[in-house]
This record gives C-alpha cells, sequence and structure tokens, in this order.
C-alpha cells in the first residue's frame, strides 16, 4: 500500500472563516515511474491548475490519489473522478464566466467556497479517524505466537484504521487477553517458590481469575509462583511503605516505588 497524506480539498476559501476538507491521499510515485506521471504527480500546481486537475477514488481498493498521474503511475486505472463544488455566500452567477481566472476572482469577491468533494462512493475523512494508539505488534503483551506476515502488515504504509488501530493486522497482533497461553493454576509452577505456604497454596486453588488479560490464575497463584527469600521484601520492586501515625494511631500508609525489577519479570 502506498503511503497517504491529509490533503486539504479546498482549493478557496474566501469566507469570513476558514474551513478546511481533508482526506488521506497518495501524493507520489513509485520508484521506477514513468517521468511524466511523476513530474504530473508530485509538482506544486498553481490555483488555477489544480481546479482542473480532480483528485480520483479507486474503485478497487480504499485508495484516493492527488490526481490522474498518481493513479497511473500506481498502476490504477478504474476510478471515481471528484466534482468541482463551488458554494457562496453572496449572490453569483458563474454560467457567463469564461475562464478559469474569471471565476476564481469572482469566488474571492463573493466569499465562496472552491473545492472537490465525491458523493458516489465513501471515503474517509482525515478529521473522522480515531486517535491511533496501536501501530506496532504485541503493544499489549499478549500476542502469543509470532506471525512475520502480520507484523510486516501491521507496520507497513496500510492505514485502513479499525478502531483505536492503525489498521486489522494490528489488532490482529495486539490481543487484550491471551489465546494460546494456558493459566497458571496452581503453586510453583515456575519450580521457584519458597518458602512454602499452605495459606497461599489454597488461596490458588480456591479463587477464581479476576484478570482475563492474565495468564495467571489469581494473585495468590502469583505469588505462590516467586521467590520470597530475596534481601527484600518486595521481589518485584524496590519499594517502601511508611506509616503516617498520630500518636498511636496509624491514619495511612505511604507507598514508594522507586523501580522495578526486571530479572524477577522475566522469571515468567
Amino acid at each position: 500500500m502506498p503511503e497517504q497524506t491529509c490533503i486539504d480539498s479546498m482549493i478557496i476559501d474566501s469566507t469570513p472563516r476558514y474551513l478546511n476538507a481533508l482526506f488521506p491521499m497518495v501524493t507520489s510515485c513509485p520508484f521506477g515511474s514513468s517521468n511524466t506521471d511523476s513530474e504530473l504527480c508530485t509538482r506544486n500546481t498553481t490555483t488555477m491548475e489544480r481546479m482542473t486537475a480532480p483528485h480520483v477514488t479507486s474503485t478497487n481498493i480504499p485508495l484516493t490519489y492527488l490526481n490522474k498521474h498518481c493513479a497511473s503511475c500506481h498502476g490504477e486505472t478504474t476510478y471515481h473522478q471528484w466534482d468541482l463544488d463551488i458554494s457562496c455566500y453572496l449572490l453569483s452567477d458563474y454560467n457567463f464566466l469564461s475562464t478559469y481566472q474569471l471565476v476564481i476572482d469572482e469566488a474571492m469577491e463573493k466569499e465562496c467556497i472552491i473545492k472537490y468533494q465525491i458523493d458516489t462512493i465513501p471515503v474517509r475523512n482525515c478529521s473522522q479517524n480515531y486517535k491511533i494508539l496501536y501501530n506496532k505488534c504485541n503493544m499489549t503483551g499478549m500476542w502469543d505466537i509470532f506471525d512475520p506476515d502480520i507484523q510486516y502488515a501491521c507496520e507497513s504504509t496500510y492505514n485502513l484504521n479499525y478502531k483505536v488501530f492503525k489498521n486489522m493486522f494490528c489488532y490482529m497482533c495486539n490481543p487484550i487477553g491471551r489465546i494460546n497461553t494456558a493459566d497458571v493454576r496452581t503453586c510453583n509452577s515456575t519450580g521457584s517458590w519458597k518458602p512454602f505456604d499452605q495459606g497461599l497454596q489454597d488461596a490458588c486453588q480456591y479463587y477464581k481469575n479476576q484478570d482475563n488479560s492474565s495468564s495467571i490464575l489469581n494473585v495468590f497463584c502469583y505469588l505462590c509462583n516467586r521467590d520470597n527469600t530475596y534481601y527484600n521484601s518486595f521481589v518485584d520492586a524496590t519499594a517502601s511503605i511508611t506509616d503516617i501515625r498520630k500518636g498511636d494511631i496509624t491514619f495511612y500508609y505511604l507507598q514508594n516505588i522507586s523501580d522495578f525489577s526486571l530479572p524477577f519479570y522475566k522469571q515468567f
């Protein structure tokens, strides 16, 4: 998929408040394209030239091109051409204007908007896109089986957004729960648990999983699958707890976590 850029389809806006209409479009040609198409696709154009070079949208895939030359150099031959739309706040008649320059002059004087639009097929609007939170694989940390094809597709220039994901492939490789990894349902599955605690073992077996995003059945199974003989009572982080007291009464505890223990997390 070629890279896309948000382009304003507005050519002229002489109204008191400036508007824009941004759409994702292909604005360049791939390496090796003909010099003619590449030049006509990418060159800077005047206002008058823009009025004669409408955007085009493919009938085969959800892609819009800046103009027909950008479509041609990508091998796109079947497309819908966008229409030139003129709307004015002040009364205006364009029927007797014989040149594009006269049209431009009239639009500037009569507070008009000249833009390209398409009504025949739906086209995505840049301003309607969701905020993209996931644009790489395994950002949730829950992708169990690596697939290089899915990763390549997710991190490519394919930008057909799905909810908060860059594309459907980023959605596939960012599950919110583990699919293929069995839950840790017993104590000492890691072989590192010490010292033994009967209460933890009973709680691990008794309580259900409260967090579907975790591969560990519950917090008690988590606690009885770690080595608790470290010099610090917090084996997964460097932390301290201070009790805030008034006289003999403790009002609350202040907990401070300064850093996490990466070696501990690598056990899982």
